[in-house]
């Protein structure tokens, strides 16, 4: 077991999982064959991929407090076998296992409003409908109005991606768990009502919606990475004010991990507390309409591409700022004006350059104790180099300054209007 984690990463046939422990690690039990039943404290939540995967003889496990399953986590074990009723109400194929069924595919001939049954009676038993499995209604752009009863759980890994005539989901109490990418690409979901007893919501799960606003409830302690990305009608972002693990203090339109003051979502009408630490990888990557943004004192680290494909026209670095990773604003063509205040440790923009240029201060590796903590939460490693005199980002206003030696990856990527560039006798590296 992983004490800092409480990730269980390897177990046996004997193995008794005791409570604390969070997480059923990837592989952790594959092809043991020895295993035919195990108990799961109420502690634990996630099972990642293939965890017991093909444990031919596991016949008894409990699933009730599991919000995130991972990719084929339980395929290959006898609890995992299914028989199957097909075409319940004419479009709707299920799982069955025990008495629990899964909608795990929706025909092309749906009706523009489907209504998921809380059970259904098959061969003279009664089966509850408690999950909407991974690519049930994948590409289906027919549907327009799904609702989903209390009974479900757990609604699967792109559940819904690519609905492109979704209009409207009614969730009830009961849900717990959107996997990743779940409503991604329905672009005509404008809005959306989470319950109050859902708890995660899975990486990119609403990413290139058609949402106008998102309001997270309290019991929310779980986020996948850019749940909002590339949502372009994006303007209102609230936390509920009794959520322990996350807000968005002061009416800031954002998402922020709350004990260690990380922006991880944002918007176009986001302004940027002036506590925030970091800005997390992508948080507000395709935010149309964000042509300005203040990133306050407070800010020490912005991370990759966390303002990428933004219409911004001015950039103003503080000197608090001692680490940005790569490409921040990749894609932002319509910058114009680059600014880094003086007195900035790692970064400047001499002699008004209007370019972002590295004095090779920051580095993950020399920034890690200091970053650790949102490294940790980020899944990110604390390899990132960089050259003193790189030049990190660029604009079609750049003159790029004698001290600069290399010209950094991507660093004018999407530059509109750049219609010259003179490149120094010092540059040694493009």
């Amino acid at each position: 077991i992983e004490t800092a984690t409480g990730k269980l990463v390897m177990g046996s046939a004997n193995t008794e999982i005791p409570h604390g422990v969070t997480t059923i690690g990837q592989n952790a039990f594959l092809s043991n064959q020895k295993i035919t039943s195990i108990k799961l404290p109420p502690s634990v939540n996630t099972i990642e991929d293939y965890a017991f995967y093909n444990c031919t003889n596991l016949e008894e496990i409990n699933l009730d407090n599991i919000i995130r399953k991972g990719d084929r986590a339980l395929d290959g074990t006898a609890s995992g076998r299914f028989t199957y009723a097909d075409s319940i109400k004419g479009y709707m194929n299920f799982q069955l296992r025990g008495k629990e069924a899964i909608l795990y595919h929706v025909w092309d001939n749906a009706p523009a409003k489907v209504a998921i049954p809380q059970s259904f009676d098959y061969n003279g038993k009664t089966y509850t409908v408690t999950e909407i499995a991974s690519y049930a209604f994948l590409s289906n752009t027919s549907t327009e109005s799904v609702s989903i009863p209390g009974t479900v759980r757990i609604i699967g890994e792109a559940a819904f991606s690519e609905c492109s005539g979704l209009r409207r989901v009614i969730l009830h109490n009961g849900l717990t768990s959107i996997q990743d990418n779940a409503f991604a690409y329905c672009t005509s979901l404008e809005s959306i009502e989470l319950p109050a007893t859902l708890e995660h919501i899975g990486r990119a799960a609403f990413t290139r919606s058609g949402l106008k606003s998102l309001d997270i409830p309290a019991s929310v302690t779980s986020l996948g990475r850019n749940i909002t990305l590339d949502c372009r009608n994006l303007k209102s972002i609230k936390v509920n004010s009794a959520n322990k693990v996350f807000d968005s203090r002061k009416n800031c339109n954002a998402i922020i991990k709350t004990d260690i003051n990380l922006l991880l979502e944002g918007c176009r009408s986001t302004r940027i507390p002036k506590d925030i630490v970091a800005i997390g990888p992508y948080a507000f990557a395709g935010a149309s309409g964000l042509k300005r943004i203040d990133i306050p004192s407070s800010v020490q680290y912005i991370f990759d591409r966390a303002f990428a494909f933004c219409p911004l026209e001015k950039i103003e670095i503080p000197a608090s700022v001692s680490l940005m990773d790569d490409n921040p604003f990749f894609g932002c063509g319509s910058i114009r004006s680059i600014t880094v205040k003086s007195g900035n440790p790692s970064y400047s923009s001499p002699s008004g350059c209007n370019a972002i240029i590295s004095n090779g201060n920051d580095i993950r590796v020399i920034r890690y104790p200091e970053v650790k903590v949102l490294l940790d939460y980020l899944k990110e490693g604390q390899y990132m180099s960089r050259r003193p005199g790189t030049l990190i980002q660029g604009c079609r206003n750049t003159v790029i300054p004698a001290s600069c030696t290399i010209i950094g990856y991507q660093s004018f990527a999407y530059c509109e209007g750049l219609d010259r560039i003179d490149i120094p006798q010092g540059v040694v590296t493009v």
